[in-house]
């Protein structure tokens, strides 16, 4: 009988998806309110958002006081992982403007000599973004894998 239950939650845990394992978007979120500018970021790729060959990323951006339509935020990134550091490949996706802006970073799987930034999608990753309502940088972190 206890096998039973057991198989029968097993089951149930397996046609929700696995919930109680999987990243859920707000495990993968990070956020920054600073300056009077809040940052919002979550990694894509876990949540099978993201493309294979890239490491995407959605930001948005907040504030009641800021401008933000002079960030080129494709030029104020780069994303860190290991000893290597690569800028984004774009912004795709831009909405709002103003006072409220999102949009996707995406940066490249492998570093300039074609290693993998994240083999076996192991270790920390940062992105870090700078000038965004003050002269300082933000950074967002993930250890992984994201759990």
């Amino acid at each position: 009988m206890r096998r039973r239950w057991i198989g029968v939650i097993m089951a149930g845990l397996i046609a929700a998806g696995g919930g109680a394992w999987a990243a859920s978007k707000k495990d993968l979120t990070r956020r920054d309110s600073r300056a009077a500018v809040t940052v919002s970021v979550t990694y894509l790729n876990p949540l099978e958002k993201g493309a294979k060959d890239t490491l995407d990323f959605a930001v948005e951006m907040n504030t009641h006081s800021v401008d933000l339509d002079p960030l080129k935020v494709e030029e104020l990134a780069v994303l860190r992982a290991g000893k290597a550091e690569v800028k984004p490949l774009g912004w795709s996706k831009p909405e709002g403007g103003g006072h409220h802006r999102s949009g996707v970073l995406r940066f490249p799987a492998k570093d300039a000599s074609g290693k993998p930034l994240l083999p076996e999608r192991k270790g920390k990753i940062e992105l870090r973004i700078k000038g965004v309502g003050s002269p300082g940088e933000r950074v967002f972190a993930w250890e992984l894998p994201v759990k």
